[in-house]
């Protein structure tokens, strides 16, 4: 190898262990997961936090979540597979009365009001049994205020249930939906259009405790 070949291959050698230190400068694994360094400075590494500790579940927790009456649980973290941490409820005890239907309505309430404790609708309007009693309307009638509109069809086009001309234009719920079958979901305001199914059986899985968390629901095995 002439004198000229040494110098060149010395000189590929440097470049090469050059850009494996840049790399290794850049990029380091560990058991843990993936541990960030900022280039040129290899004391700045951003490690996994640690887990907060677990804790049981608050009166506010279980308004912000929905959790019902007869719930307890206790909010636990873990990494997701990125390393970031999340947050769920694990469900500790569940005294709610049976629920056959997850109607939102025990079946001794179900029994006492007369609707079908195997049916979550009974009057087959659209709207669970339990949803029509927080809004106040029959849950065994299709159409509680009588204007030839059922209640899950008012509900779901922003009218009002419990009256006849929810626009009070003098023409009627039918008349006005026959007229703008669009529905008024964007101009009218019903106190109804929030109804939502209840959570009956389910575990609550919380992304992210220290803001507005999304919450999934599966059902109890």
């Amino acid at each position: 190898m002439t004198k000229k070949e040494k110098i060149i291959l010395l000189i590929l050698v440097g470049v090469t262990i050059v850009a494996a230190a840049v790399f290794v400068g850049i990029y380091k694994y560990n058991l843990g997961g993936l541990i960030h360094t900022a280039p040129g400075n290899s004391n700045r590494n951003t490690a996994r936090m640690p887990l907060p500790e677990s804790r049981t579940i608050t009166p506010q927790d279980r308004k912000d979540l929905g959790l019902a009456e007869g719930i307890d649980g206790v909010i636990k973290y873990a990494y997701k597979p990125d390393g970031s941490v999340m947050s769920y409820v694990e469900i500790t005890k569940d005294t709610r009365p049976a629920d056959d239907d997850g109607d939102g309505l025990s079946n001794d309430l179900e029994a006492k009001l007369g609707t079908d404790p195997k049916n979550p609708d009974t009057d087959r309007d659209g709207l669970l049994d339990g949803d029509e009693v927080r809004i106040g309307t029959n849950p065994k009638k299709v159409d509680t205020d009588g204007d030839k509109v059922n209640d899950g069809t008012e509900v779901k086009y922003c009218l009002d249930p419990l009256k006849l001309d929810t626009l009070g234009n003098g023409k009627g719920d039918a008349a006005n939906l026959k007229a703008h079958p669009e529905g008024f979901c964007s101009t009218a305001a019903s106190p109804t259009n929030s109804a939502t199914n209840s959570d009956s059986n389910a575990r609550v899985f919380i992304e992210n405790v220290n803001s507005t968390p999304s919450v999934q629901t599966n059902s109890a095995q």
